[in-house]
């Protein structure tokens, strides 16, 4: 790149291509851009851009491998040197975000609460003022004190009841006790915990109750992992009414596909179990798989419910509807699914059936 140091748009483009690996967190990579940038023409707008992003980067890149006594020395020296700065809370902001991602609340706290003390009239002071309290519940259910959690909840509820953000905030911590229930809490598979993931449940049904009419995304979630606490627990009549509620409410949240999916799920479920005739069940499996199918086609799922459509009408003797759904299926699963070559047998004696 050393041919184009000279190009009068040099800059603007690192800037651009520095920005393209920032929002997936490759932060080193885009503070190395920045730096190139930043000792460019000091007169061009996207050096001095440069000049601010590239330690914000380096900041990012210290908390994310918990360089924590490092990080604390950075930011005090970006923000001597950026007093000034129009974006300069926005970015405190995301700095006690950052901490608060890795567990660190009371860092975050810091953050969040320098935010409000030197900037009370920004954009992010607001959030931040929510989010100072919120620190000192996630802090004492991480020690182990549920006791003062909830009472530290039940204040930071009543105090904020009318924030907008207020969902959001309690569904965060209902969630750091959803990871406390698990072995491996990056992959929530193996429960350890019952009772906390009863009291995220709990704090979840809360937001339902609550906020009923929220547009926060707190309240969506909630709804959802609610339904997710009770298929664990093996009550699948109560979690298809929290997955259905998510589908008929809010369609295009992020998780209604798995939800729509996750009914069907349970519903198998029910019936293995027999605490629902086949009679009534498979309607209602067939209805759901195929709504996953006709509303999110383009799902992680949809491969998994042409499958089992395939194998539904399979079974009643539907050869036709049979070899729709396979070949759905073949046109979706991921090339090393085990169970493409069972669905091609299938479909090879459908079509032989046909001649």
């Amino acid at each position: 790149m050393l041919i184009f140091n000279d190009h009068p748009d040099f800059a603007e483009a690192l800037c651009a291509i520095a920005q393209s690996y920032e929002w997936p967190r490759k932060f080193e990579k885009a503070e190395s851009l920045y730096q190139r940038a930043a000792r460019l023409d000091p007169n061009d707008p996207y050096v001095v851009e440069a000049q601010f992003n590239a330690p914000k980067l380096h900041i990012f890149s210290l908390i994310k491998s918990e360089n924590y006594t490092d990080a604390n020395v950075a930011i005090d020296k970006f923000t001597g040197d950026f007093n000034d700065h129009l974006a300069l809370p926005g970015v405190l902001y995301w700095f006690g975000k950052e901490f608060e991602a890795a567990k660190t609340y009371d860092k975050a706290k810091s953050m969040y609460q320098q935010v409000v003390w030197q900037y009370p009239d920004s954009s992010h002071a607001d959030s931040a003022l929510l989010n100072v309290p919120k620190m000192d519940v996630l802090s004492l259910i991480q020690s182990g004190n549920d006791t003062s959690a909830q009472e530290a909840l039940d204040t930071l509820i009543a105090d904020f009841n009318d924030h907008t953000e207020l969902p959001e905030a309690v569904f965060v911590i209902g969630e750091q006790y959803y990871y406390k229930a698990f072995e491996d809490p990056k992959k929530c598979r193996k429960v350890k915990s019952e009772e906390s993931l009863y009291k995220a449940k709990d704090i979840w049904e809360r937001i339902v109750a609550q906020w009923p009419d929220s547009k926060s995304i707190g309240l969506k979630h909630a709804q959802y992992f609610s339904a997710v606490c009770y298929r664990r627990f093996g009550e699948y009549e109560k979690a298809i009414s929290n997955y259905q509620k998510v589908v008929d409410k809010w369609p295009d949240y992020q998780y209604a596909w798995s939800a729509q999916y996750l009914v069907g799920n349970c519903y198998e479920k029910l019936k293995y179990y027999g605490s629902l005739p086949e009679s009534e069940a498979n309607p209602k499996i067939e209805q759901s798989y195929k709504a996953v199918v006709e509303k999110y086609p383009d799902c992680a799922l949809v491969s998994n419910a042409c499958w089992k459509l395939g194998q539904l009408n399979l079974k009643r003797g539907q050869r036709m509807g049979a070899a729709v759904y396979f070949e759905l299926f073949l046109a979706t699963a991921r090339p090393n699914d085990p169970r493409i070559k069972s669905v091609e047998s299938n479909l090879e004696n459908l079509k032989g059936d046909e001649q």
